[in-house]
């Protein structure tokens, strides 16, 4: 699946990141929270990181850029996990998040399930919490970045600055940008040089 997203990534870079973080996304974060699968997602990270990116940015990436697209577009990135890491929060929480169920399920004195909003508060403390790592790793990264890149970084966490990488897009709504708009506004997004960019000025 990923190796076929790879090559459309090629020539529909916008199209094939909105399927990543619409579609594909939803499928690995299903098998995450269901099952202990961290240590087998080093392969995918592997497609991630040195092909499909790539192939959307239409240039290779260094592993700071790979660990700053990582995180959530409120906090500068672009929403494509490491999964590996992923992995492991996502099936810590889904534990902590189900247990008391569980444990209801298997009493088999208890006719009752726990109530919903225990379950809901357990769920929100995890995301909280979550906020605050995001948050915690994006000011790390700040640090490790030229001052040019971090002034970018802190401008594209501001609030509506990267909703239009949460739009689908659909044409008759003029949401969809071409290869090469899509590639320049993302690279432009982390400071990468644009390249094919003429060495002087046409006009003189």
């Amino acid at each position: 699946m990923l190796n076929k997203l790879v090559q459309f990534a090629k020539s529909q870079p916008h199209a094939a990141f909105a399927c990543f973080k619409h579609g594909v996304r939803n499928k690995f974060t299903y098998f995450m929270r269901t099952m202990e699968i961290s240590t087998y997602m080093g392969p995918l990270d592997k497609i991630i990181t040195q092909q499909f990116i790539p192939a959307l940015l239409g240039c290779p990436i260094s592993p700071t850029h790979r660990e700053l697209m990582s995180l959530p577009l409120r906090n500068g990135g672009i929403g494509i996990p490491i999964l590996e890491d992923l992995a492991k929060k996502e099936y810590a929480a889904s534990l902590i998040v189900t247990q008391k169920l569980v444990s209801a399920m298997e009493n088999s004195s208890c006719s009752e399930s726990p109530p919903e909003d225990a379950i809901s508060e357990e769920l929100q403390e995890i995301l909280k919490q979550r906020v605050l790592e995001y948050e915690e790793q994006q000011r790390r990264l700040l640090k490790t970045v030229d001052k040019n890149t971090a002034r970018v970084l802190e401008q594209i966490s501001e609030p509506g600055s990267s909703n239009w990488l949460s739009c689908l897009p659909l044409r008759k709504h003029g949401f969809v940008l071409n290869k090469s708009e899509f590639r320049d506004s993302i690279r432009l997004r982390y400071n990468i040089d644009l390249g094919r960019l003429p060495s002087h000025c046409a006009c003189g």
